[in-house]
């Protein structure tokens, strides 16, 4: 694949919580989930700084989550067991799909290029073939997670989250085809290792490290990268990764 470059960042949710680039007016009825990613989109465009010219049909969106909008399905859900379907609120339902945050960050910003929502997948991998395919000039790619006590208290239920700390949050990338000024770097290649289990909701085991091992190598032949980033989210998945990344770099 030809290479994309990333050309703005946002970080917007519980744990950051930088300057609000959207009035809050704008997402006055909107769910967090929502909200965080679009703030996060609107840093990454500010970083960005799209051409004047730019043609907004050819600007989109690729996005994932694991768990979409939690909250707005379980106040709907509680709406339908209160007052019946018949009375449910249209404003509540909008929000219960997951490209809900899509479809406000094209709302705001009057994009009408190609836009998809990932459930559990790679984006960034998807956004590079559009680019790649021209599909769209430009497209924000990224992940959002919301999570509510329910949520939380059912990822922790299985014991492998215990001491781990879970936020509302968002992460946003302005990727385009060309490198610019501002860029931060290249996206040349993206691969993916299947592993046997969700490492939230199962313990991974040494033939995971052996997938992420085998992946390294694919990618990486005998370079030596400079620089690995790894999850380290303080669950025992780390070690798993660990071992994977040393056997796979050598």
């Amino acid at each position: 694949m030809k290479p994309v470059y990333i050309n703005g960042m946002g970080i917007n949710g519980s744990l950051e919580k930088p300057q609000e680039l959207i009035p809050r007016s704008k997402l006055r009825r909107c769910p967090d989930y929502v909200k965080v990613a679009a703030q996060a989109a609107a840093q990454a465009l500010s970083e960005a700084q799209l051409p004047a010219e730019v043609d907004k049909n050819r600007v989109g969106s690729v996005l994932a989550t694991n768990f979409g909008p939690v909250e707005a399905n379980i106040s709907f859900t509680d709406e339908i067991y209160r007052d019946g379907a018949g009375v449910c609120s249209p404003t509540t339902f909008s929000f219960t799909v997951a490209n809900s945050c899509g479809g406000q960050i094209a709302i705001i910003n009057g994009f009408r290029g190609a836009s998809t929502m990932l459930m559990g997948s790679n984006p960034l991998e998807f956004a590079q073939l559009l680019l790649n395919a021209n599909k769209a000039d430009y497209l924000i790619s990224g992940c959002v997670e919301e999570c509510n006590g329910e949520l939380v208290a059912g990822l922790k239920n299985n014991g492998q989250l215990q001491q781990i700390a879970l936020e509302t949050q968002a992460v946003m990338l302005l990727l385009g085809k060309s490198k610019e000024s501002q860029s931060y770097a290249a996206l040349v290649v993206t691969k993916m290792a299947a592993l046997s289990a969700s490492p939230f909701l199962k313990a991974c085991t040494a033939e995971d490290s052996q997938a992420i091992a085998v992946l390294l190598q694919e990618l990486v032949g005998d370079y030596k990268p400079d620089l690995v980033l790894a999850a380290a989210n303080g669950t025992a998945f780390d070690a798993v990764e660990l071992a994977g990344i040393k056997d796979g770099l050598g």
